[in-house]
This record gives structure tokens, C-alpha cells and sequence, in this order.
């Protein structure tokens, strides 16, 4: 194989009562590449779904000039499976980069088998099909199992460590329970922006309006507007939590407890390419804040914690005013 270049004249391995002619036109319109080495490991024949392939002529892929086109990376490899296989008289299957006519290189799907002529060995038949598509997607498949994994865990972590925090507090069993399940719909709300997103930044008015329908279905006594901005996947979590919490506190103490209250939710992003939002409520009781001591505020904190990221509370005369700042995610960016 890694002998002289030798353009050995065809000699079909078979000939059928069409002879020589038939055995081309059956090779040269099959619908995969067709090669054959000789007993010296070298190729003598390629058909024409070959050629076309590669854009290369008959002269330049015989002898051990097909190796031209095999990817540096994956050269050594190749070359040992074809001498391996060929000195065991051995079939062999194996996938390597074949360059194109174009000068890309795609992935082949190369299949080898020894044949004998009037009972002596007399080399190897061969076919490639082009699995380019075909390895792209089984990577692309491998790389969103391995992004769920870590997601799941991620997310069984979280909820582990709410049920944690909630049951802890003191509560009564039937007010912990609803604060849990309030808190599971939320993190459900940031997951399903998440998944319309496939894994990215997840955009901020989907993320609001997901978080807020089980808390004001009805619209009347909530607004919510602003830039069209992107929040990254771990930090879109945390933030569906927070405002679970705003809404969850609202409606059993501040604005939302009272037919005159209302809340607005704005959005902007700065000079900075900082997010500025403002949660503000009106019309309702005095305000009241978050006990700064329990899971509430803690779960708003989280999202100060993230980098670059800030959370403040303030006791307004209208009401609780509650800010977060944190740094714009772009459209391209990934979860983390």
C-alpha cells in the first residue's frame, strides 16, 4: 500500500456475459464509491462515483494515490486498518475524512473485503458511502444528551435544596407546601423558556410572562414591558425564582392582595450592556418587605450572587420596589 504509485491496468474481479463492459456500467452507476486493491495492497481500480467524488483522475487515485485525499489526522489510522485487515485476509470496516472535489473533507464509511480469483487470494473489494450528515447529527445528538444530563442534575440539585430550605422554615405543612409547589412552577417556567431557547439564553419578556400566568392570569393588575434583551440559562433560573417569590409575596401581602393594587415589571438595558429591571407595586396595603432572614429574600439574593449581577429591596410610599442589574447575555452565548 505504501508502495510505488502503480497504475495498474483494471482487471475486473468479475466478469459476467457482458464481460469487461458490463462489470464498468454496473460500477459506475451503483450509488456508493467502488474501489479494489490488488494483491500488493495497491488500488487498481476506482469508479466513477469516486472520481466525482474527489474531482481527481483515474491516474492520481491508483496505486497508493487515493491516500492523497485521506485527512492527516486520521492517515496513520487508516493505513494501519487497510495493512491489518489485508495481511489477516481479514474483511474490515472503518470511518475516516475523505476530501471532496471542493476541499472539504467529509466523513466515509469505508467497507473492505478480500476475494479470491480461481481459488488464490487475489485483493480486496471495497465500497464507501459518504456518513458526513450522518456524524454530524450523532455529535449534535451526543452534545444535547450530555447538556441534558448536566441540566437534570442541575435541576434535581435545586429542587433538593428548595425542598430542603422550604420545610425547614416553620411553616405550617399546608403554606410550605404551597410555597414549594409555587417554587417548582417557577423553575418549571424558567425550564420551558429554556427548552423553546434549545439550551441558550432565554428572552427576558417569554421568561416574565411564563413566571407571572399562574400568579395574575387575568392581566388586570400586572404590566410588564421593556427591551427585547437575553438572559443566560443559569441566570434566567434564579431570576424565574425571584420573581416567583415577588409575585407569591405580592399576592399575600402587597399589591396583588387588593382589587385596587397592581404591579409593573420593566426592563432596560443601560450603557453598560447591563439589564436594569424594576419590579414596582401600587395600590395596595402598605408595604411589607420580604423577611430577610427567610428563603424568599435568599432566593432573590441568588441572583446577586451571580456574577456581576445585583438584587435591591426598597420600601417605597406606593409600595415594594425590588431591582436587579445584570450583564446582557447575547443571542449566541450558552448556558452558562
Amino acid at each position: 500500500m505504501r508502495g510505488e504509485r502503480d497504475a495498474a491496468a483494471v482487471d475486473p474481479p468479475f466478469v459476467g456475459r457482458g464481460g469487461v463492459d458490463e462489470f464498468r456500467e454496473i460500477a459506475d452507476t451503483a450509488p456508493v464509491m467502488i474501489w479494489r486493491a490488488g494483491p500488493n495492497k495497491l488500488c487498481d481500480f476506482v469508479n466513477r462515483p469516486w472520481l466525482e467524488f474527489t474531482g481527481r483522475s483515474v491516474e492520481q487515485e491508483l496505486g497508493t494515490g487515493w491516500i492523497d485525499g485521506v485527512h492527516p489526522d486520521d492517515y496513520e489510522r487508516c493505513v494501519q486498518t487497510f495493512e491489518t485487515a489485508f495481511d489477516a485476509r481479514e474483511p474490515f470496516e472503518m470511518d475516516y475524512r475523505l476530501r471532496r472535489h471542493d476541499g472539504t473533507y467529509r466523513w466515509v464509511l469505508d467497507h473492505g473485503r478480500p476475494f479470491e480469483r480461481h481459488g488464490a487470494f487475489a485483493g480486496y473489494l471495497g465500497t464507501c458511502i459518504d456518513i458526513d450528515e450522518r456524524k454530524r447529527i450523532a455529535e449534535t445528538q451526543r452534545v444535547l444528551l450530555d447538556e441534558l444530563n448536566h441540566l437534570v442534575k442541575n435541576m434535581l440539585a435545586s429542587v433538593q435544596a428548595l425542598a430542603h430550605q422550604t420545610f425547614r422554615e416553620g411553616e405550617a405543612p399546608g403554606d410550605a407546601y404551597t410555597a414549594f409547589c409555587g417554587r417548582l412552577q417557577a423553575m418549571a417556567a424558567a425550564h420551558d423558556a429554556l427548552a423553546n431557547a434549545i439550551g441558550g439564553p432565554v428572552d427576558l419578556g417569554q421568561l416574565v410572562r411564563r413566571v407571572a400566568q399562574p400568579h395574575a392570569e387575568d392581566g388586570r393588575h400586572y404590566t410588564a414591558a421593556g427591551d427585547r434583551v437575553w438572559v443566560s440559562a443559569k441566570r434566567a433560573v434564579a431570576l424565574a425564582l425571584s420573581l416567583n417569590e415577588l409575585f407569591t409575596n405580592a399576592r399575600r401581602h402587597g399589591a396583588l392582595s387588593s382589587a385596587t393594587g397592581h404591579v409593573a415589571v420593566e426592563w432596560t438595558v443601560d450603557a453598560g450592556d447591563r439589564v436594569r429591571l424594576v419590579w414596582r407595586e401600587a395600590g395596595g396595603p402598605p408595604p411589607r418587605p420580604l423577611a430577610q432572614a427567610g428563603l424568599g429574600w435568599r432566593l432573590i439574593e441568588a441572583l446577586g450572587r451571580e456574577a456581576g449581577g445585583v438584587a435591591q429591596l426598597e420600601l417605597a410610599p406606593d409600595g415594594l420596589v425590588c431591582t436587579f442589574l445584570f450583564p446582557v447575555s447575547q443571542p449566541s452565548e450558552g448556558t452558562a
